[in-house]
């Protein structure tokens, strides 16, 4: 399970980094779970993950450098760990 979490978490990475975000239409919580794993990336998800587990300095050099810092990557593992498993 943690391994899907990283890679869920990565592919968000690579989409900020590209500014490409692959999502759908979704209506609840459980078809924004069902599309992540399938491999969509949604920028308001990653958004509010950033702001919540992230520091400011990390989103500043992830927005304006595109490079993802070790607390950055710790944040959003986190962050979806959270969203994805209720915790």
């Amino acid at each position: 399970m943690r391994h899907n979490i990283k890679t869920i978490a990565d592919a968000h990475i690579k989409a900020r980094k590209t500014n490409v975000f692959l999502d759908v239409p979704v209506k609840n919580r459980r078809e924004v779970i069902v599309a992540l794993y399938n491999g969509y990336t949604f920028e308001h998800i990653l958004t509010q993950i950033e702001v919540g587990y992230c520091g400011p300095i990390s989103i500043f050099i992830m927005k304006y450098f595109k490079y993802a810092t070790i607390g950055y990557k710790i944040g959003l593992y986190d962050g979806f760990e959270k969203l994805l498993l209720n915790k």
